[in-house]
């Protein structure tokens, strides 16, 4: 069955732009004000969470022809031919490490609950 793939050249784009964001904010470590980079990106976070579904059912459906093209699509609309795939992997692994991180707060948290 052929899904296409235009979510999920959207989900690796927007994972690339929210990763190049969240990085900006924490080069200098994590800092107070990273958490309004955070919440400012929220609707983005969630979007992302929302789409994922869909983009990882259009990645296990991906041809070797798709994959081409959803590299060019990326490409292009990140406005830069290079690193795509460095891009993507170091972008997917920051925003895994971050959900570890904030999951660790809320499990921290919910240890105080009764």
């Amino acid at each position: 069955m052929a899904l296409g793939y235009q979510e999920l050249v959207d989900t690796f784009c927007d994972i690339v732009e929210l990763a190049e964001k969240l990085g900006a904010a924490l080069e200098d470590g994590v800092q107070i004000e990273d958490a309004f980079v955070i919440l400012a990106e929220a609707a983005k976070i969630t979007e992302l969470i929302k789409d994922a579904p869909v983009a990882f059912a259009e990645l296990k459906d991906l041809t070797a022809q798709e994959s081409l093209e959803v590299e060019k699509a990326i490409s292009q609309r990140l406005g830069s031919t290079t690193n795509v795939r460095t891009k993507i992997n170091a972008a997917v692994g920051l925003l895994t490490r971050c959900y570890l991180i904030i999951q660790d707060f809320i499990n921290f948290k919910n240890s105080f609950k009764d």
